[in-house]
């Protein structure tokens, strides 16, 4: 008997194995299809302060901590700028820095008639004035503070950049 059933048992299995098992094709009107598929529902905005739907404690107290701690958008772009304004300043920094000095000065000695004069003073006297003219120019370089301060310039720019391209992604609100 227990052969009989085990035969029959996967007869029919083979059986229904052969069997369609597939629903039937449907056309448009019958599968009730939209004419148009959206993304995103259009209805419900967003409110500003989406995660409190959550309505979990610890979500509430990490976005808060971030918002309260991290720069916005703005702030990180005002740091970008300030860091590219840097680097072009250490930048120009690479060419040397003259100094130009001028100076004029005209001097007039009076003597006494019964004092005795040097032959200076009596040349000064003779001509009326005696005029000095003094000029300089100063070139300054200092190449290894100057490259010290354009690679630290470099850096500020590059931790800038990378906090805006890792800020700009992940705003909250």
């Amino acid at each position: 008997m227990p052969l009989r059933v085990t035969l029959a048992s996967a007869v029919l299995l083979l059986a229904l194995s052969c069997a369609r098992f597939a629903p039937l094709p449907r056309t448009a009107e019958e599968a009730h299809t939209p004419d148009a598929f959206t993304l995103y529902e259009t209805r419900a905005p967003v409110p500003d302060r989406w995660w409190e739907a959550f309505h979990s404690e610890e979500l509430n107290n990490l976005i808060e901590e971030a918002l309260t701690g991290n720069l916005t958008l703005q702030q990180v772009a005002a740091r970008l700028t300030q860091a590219e304004m840097l680097a072009q300043q250490a930048g120009a920094a690479r060419y040397p820095e003259l100094d130009v000095t001028g100076d004029i000065s005209a001097t007039r000695r009076r003597s006494t008639p019964d004092a005795a004069m040097s032959p200076l003073d009596a040349t000064t006297q003779q001509l009326g004035a005696l005029n000095t003219f003094l000029g300089g120019l100063a070139p300054s370089n200092t190449p290894s503070t100057v490259s010290s301060d354009i690679r630290t310039a470099q850096s500020q720019l590059q931790a800038a950049q990378t906090l805006m391209q890792e800020s700009a992604p992940r705003s909250i609100t």
